[in-house]
């Protein structure tokens, strides 16, 4: 249900995509899917003799990062540093959207960083001031961004079903979360509204009005705490344990074959 190949036809690509997963899904034991294909899957592959055999996690990308707090002081300043971190891709997101809420938000203590790559002019040679482009940088550098960050902003994509992995990276450090949407199917939106600290702003509305709602969270969300432990339970789908547990019990039930 992902985005398409985009040199092809909606349905050559799902033509396709179906072909291949029925031909390497045949003669699986054990199938981890995520939650956001599930509808997908219900539609295109339930008549499937391994359909059975599917099961439902999520990306296992929520771990315990507060080792990585306070190691490094990445940002030299004394400003709320709000972080984007990964592809800025337009129109598959639409980053200019964003770019026209924050040219909206005259706030000399908030200071917008975008890291990763992008095809959008504006935002690698953006004018604005309060707003800087990284472009890409190694992991570990950004585990020390995303410590010291006091803000995520995270984009949802105008292909329904694409759940970008990092949200759940996001959340492992446990802080506000500000998701711009285009679609209400979008599947980030079932996770932040469980998420404490979440934000979530349409496309559809006016940029003024997003604008300000966005610098009243910002001004409101970073003084708060959220409870990992808390957090751990609450996604525990999206946690590394629940695919190591699940592979563990497909181990046990192959050595009592």
């Amino acid at each position: 249900g992902g985005a398409p190949l985009r040199f092809f036809s909606s349905k050559w690509n799902l033509k396709r995509k179906l072909k291949w997963e029925k031909r390497v899904l045949y003669n699986s034991d054990k199938i981890i899917m995520m939650d956001s294909s599930k509808i997908h899957n219900d539609l295109y592959l339930s008549n499937e003799k391994f359909y059975s055999k599917i099961i439902y996690l999520n990306i296992p990308m929520f771990k315990d990062y507060r080792r990585f707090l306070n190691k490094n002081s990445y940002f030299k300043n004394d400003k709320i540093n709000v972080v984007y971190s990964g592809a800025a891709y337009y129109p598959l997101r639409n980053i200019k959207y964003l770019l026209d809420v924050i040219s909206n938000i005259d706030n000399n203590h908030i200071l917008f960083h975008f890291f990763g790559t992008t095809n959008y002019s504006d935002l690698y040679n953006c004018k604005l001031k309060n707003v800087v482009y990284h472009n890409s940088v190694p992991y570990s550098e950004m585990l020390d961004i995303l410590s010291d960050a006091s803000l995520f902003i995270n984009l949802g994509n105008s292909s329904t079903r694409d759940l970008p992995s990092k949200l759940f990276m996001y959340m492992s450090f446990a802080k506000p979360i500000v998701h711009f949407y285009s679609n209400e199917n979008d599947p980030c939106l079932d996770f932040l509204n469980k998420y404490p600290c979440s934000l979530l702003c349409s496309e559809s509305e006016d940029v003024i009005v997003t604008s300000q709602l966005f610098e009243d969270f910002i001004e409101k969300s970073i003084i708060k705490e959220l409870d990992v432990s808390k957090l751990f339970t609450l996604f525990y789908k999206n946690r590394p344990e629940s695919v190591e547990e699940l592979i563990g019990n497909i181990g046990g039930l192959n050595e009592k074959k």
